[in-house]
């Protein structure tokens, strides 16, 4: 595969993106030709947009912070994976960032300049409103496939129930995630359609044909 890029943007270290993200990791740890750039961008001191449109003539970003270098690496990435939990029906502040400094890769007619055709793995984890995470999930898909030209591997949606689970926790969470990872192994599109757990009653189901919602291909 190359180089894959992981993004987690939530502030909790061991929460369940976190997790999650590290599970896909190990799945992908497979090929040894992989190497891999972790990135807690919550942790990170750095700036939106700032509308200075000079990355129409630069061709990057030209705002200097700790985000430059992911943005930087993303443009050479093979794959990325990206993550966010709901904060109050959104994605988090971190990932709105990165989303936002994203359009420096957009040149004046608004088309993408990055290498189309890289790996995406999409997590997204919540606790009550499902409708806002399968939101998210989708919004995350359409801005890195229809617009960067990102090839959608597959997407995990968690459900922690209000805290009362963690992934770290749920063993076929974390399985589900490893062999997403895998699918960054062996490029091929992730084929589970394993759902993680049901928020209505809180049951264990697997490989059912159940609605999507938690874990889904996407060819």
């Amino acid at each position: 595969m190359g180089k894959i890029v992981s993004i987690v943007s939530s502030p909790r270290e061991q929460g369940n993106t976190d997790v999650l993200v590290h599970k896909t990791m190990v799945g992908a740890m497979g090929l040894s030709t992989n190497t891999f750039s972790l990135y807690r961008i919550a942790r990170m001191r750095m700036r939106g947009c700032m509308a200075c449109d000079s990355c129409k003539t630069q061709g990057r970003c030209v705002q200097e912070d700790e985000l430059t270098q992911v943005m930087d690496d993303l443009v050479s990435a093979d794959a990325l994976i990206v993550s966010t939990p709901v904060y109050f029906g959104q994605a988090s502040w971190a990932y709105r960032i990165f989303e936002d400094r994203m359009y420096a890769f957009l040149d004046r007619n608004l088309k993408s300049n990055l290498p189309k055709g890289k790996d995406l793995v999409i997590i997204v984890s919540y606790s009550s409103d499902r409708a806002a995470a399968e939101r998210i999930a989708e919004h995350i898909r359409h801005l890195m496939v229809d617009i960067f030209g990102f090839r959608h591997v597959g997407t995990m949606i968690y459900c922690d129930h209000s805290r009362t689970t963690s992934a770290k926790d749920d063993d076929e969470a974390c399985r589900i995630a490893v062999s997403l990872g895998t699918s960054l192994q062996v490029a091929v599109p992730f084929d589970n359609h394993s759902v993680v757990s049901m928020p209505e009653d809180d049951a264990r189901r697997g490989n059912t044909r159940l609605e999507p919602g938690f874990v889904w291909k996407s060819q």
